[in-house]
């Protein structure tokens, strides 16, 4: 095996495989200029635009990092409007917070809050999703509620009427799953039928029409769906089968069908059917297929695509060769004096250690601790550090010395190809990065100008083993030296 020798100046005290994390990001959210994220520790995180509290933490107006939101331990999942966030707590209870003047928090005020409250008394709550100004939620036993902006009917409940109060849609207690778009709303029910509601000006409720509806109806009559998902003018459905459906506007290739020809009732994307899940931003929709690897098509002006380049794209095109993505999300979107708004993606690999995002990121919306606009995935935001067990192998081995050190230490790192390094402060900033060749001479104090100061790294090396699966080692560094 070829041996990588690298010169730094810290040290690793801790070696672990990327499948040996105690802690993992399991879902990313995308608001209108902000993000949130939900680890498996039940802690809750958030970054981005803060303007009308919607990160859940009082005192900044912006971040470009994630920050925790509380203390809790105890969040199970959330889900993001423009401006405000609803979240459940593994107790079934239901939590809102930021922007609230058309009611969209469910507290029965119109009054802005600043951090996590609670919405009611119930505890029985299983499901959550927020379009731009409306908020949605299933409870454990089958029934479908809704609250917040209504405009067109975008709640379901035969109204056009805001309501500041979870309000009950219909009497069926067969929902199974709800998604919102913009200022329309798709749901699944369990016998697999999909159902649709709300503004309707570009066919985004696919039954052929562009008339508006105040109260779901169904989408056809197969029953095969498995997941829906809305943009701000547009929708996507995935059938048990495996392919992929989208209807509604056109005008930037989001509906990936080869042209810019908008659709009242639901198109077969391609002629694929191992589609897995899918997400659906603005203008744009992200799809991943069943071997991990990624695929996005429609506008691309602020590189929300991911591949490089600000070229829309009207079919789906596959992002980098990575084929490990576990899950990947975008915002509603909305239009604010003609200019479109909430064109960030935020995406999680397999091994759950980082976040990766592409796209606008002028007010940190990404998080990746700067505001520079992104053309392809960073994915080295949010580093979990974890204390894991030292882990031995006879093929792969990663070595330090000395340890611990006030000047050099020698990183060896065999056993892998494509290497990659990444060191990371405790904050989980990206403070150094390098492709892994033969030898990299790092100086030991200065990195891109800057003295780094005493205290504790990690060190992270990635690649591909003898097996062709991707591997990621790992140290946690001690440097004694001065600031």
């Amino acid at each position: 095996m070829k041996k990588i020798v690298i010169s730094v100046f810290l040290l690793g005290i801790l070696f672990f495989s990327a499948d040996s994390f105690a802690q993992v990001w399991v879902k990313v959210a995308c608001g209108g200029e902000f993000s949130a994220a939900l680890r498996s520790d039940g802690t809750l995180w958030s970054w981005g635009f803060n303007g009308n509290g919607q990160l859940g933490i009082q005192g900044i107006t912006e971040s470009s990092s994630p920050s925790q939101i509380g203390t809790s331990t105890k969040w199970s999942d959330l889900a993001t409007g423009t401006y405000h966030m609803l979240a459940l707590m593994k107790d079934g209870s239901l939590w809102a917070w930021g922007i609230n003047q058309d009611g969209e928090l469910g507290d029965s005020t119109n009054i802005g809050v600043l951090t996590p409250e609670r919405i009611g008394i119930d505890n029985d709550w299983a499901s959550i999703a927020a379009g731009s100004q409306t908020s949605y939620a299933i409870k454990k036993n089958g029934t479908l509620w809704a609250w917040g902006f209504n405009f067109q009917g975008s709640m379901g409940d035969s109204t056009t009427i805001n309501k500041n109060i979870p309000t009950q849609i219909g009497r069926d207690s067969d929902w199974l799953l709800v998604r919102a778009g913009g200022y329309h709303a798709l749901a699944i029910k369990k016998d697999h039928s999909l159902w649709a509601w709300g503004f309707n000006g570009d066919g985004e409720l696919g039954r052929g029409t562009t008339d508006n509806d105040s109260i779901p109806k169904q989408i056809g009559t197969n029953k095969n769906w498995v997941d829906a998902i809305g943009g701000l003018e547009f929708s996507m459905g995935l059938k048990s089968d495996g392919s992929l459906w989208s209807w509604g506007f056109n005008g930037n290739g989001q509906l990936g069908l080869g042209n810019t020809m908008t659709e009242t009732t639901p198109q077969k994307i391609g002629s694929g059917n191992d589609w897995q899940s899918i997400a659906a931003g603005a203008a744009f929709a992200f799809g991943i297929k069943k071997d991990g690897s990624l695929w996005a098509w429609g506008y691309n002006g602020y590189g929300s695509l991911g591949d490089g380049t600000k070229t829309e794209m009207d079919a789906p095109e596959m992002i980098g060769t990575d084929m490990d993505w576990k899950s990947i999300d975008a915002p509603r979107g909305f239009i604010y004096q003609g200019n479109l708004f909430g064109l960030h993606a935020l995406g999680i690999h397999s091994s759950g250690q980082f976040i990766c995002g592409t796209g606008a990121n002028y007010i940190g919306q990404i998080g990746n601790g700067t505001t520079t606009e992104q053309l392809t995935f960073d994915c080295t935001i949010g580093q979990i550090v974890s204390s894991v067990p030292e882990q031995t192998s006879a093929e792969i081995t990663l070595s330090l010395i000395p340890n611990p050190t006030s000047d050099i230490v020698n990183i060896t790192a065999e056993g892998i190809r494509n290497g990659y390094l990444r060191i990371f402060d405790m904050n989980g900033k990206l403070v150094f990065t390098s492709p892994m060749r033969n030898e990299l001479k790092w100086n030991l104090r200065v990195t891109d100008g800057s003295v780094l100061s005493t205290g504790i790294y990690i060190v992270n090396v990635s690649g591909i083993r003898s097996n062709g699966k991707n591997i990621l080692l790992a140290k946690k560094l001690v440097f004694s030296g001065n600031k």
